[in-house]
């Protein structure tokens, strides 16, 4: 699986509301053993969805 992009564990700490613009709405980075992001959603998420639980089992 191809990561989106490479995200640095203190880069993290600087993704606040404000530097992202955005208030009130979740976002969820799913990150591989190599802290690079790999999944990205904005909004809710149904954990309950197979394609959900087939990714978290893939890089599990």
């Amino acid at each position: 699986m191809q990561p989106i992009r490479s995200v640095r564990s203190v880069d993290l700490k600087e993704l606040t509301p404000d530097v992202m613009s955005v208030r009130g709405v979740s976002r969820l980075l799913t990150l591989n053993s190599k802290g690079e992001v790999v999944t990205e959603s904005i909004g809710n998420v149904d954990w309950s969805a197979d394609a959900v639980r087939h990714t978290v089992r893939a890089l599990a």
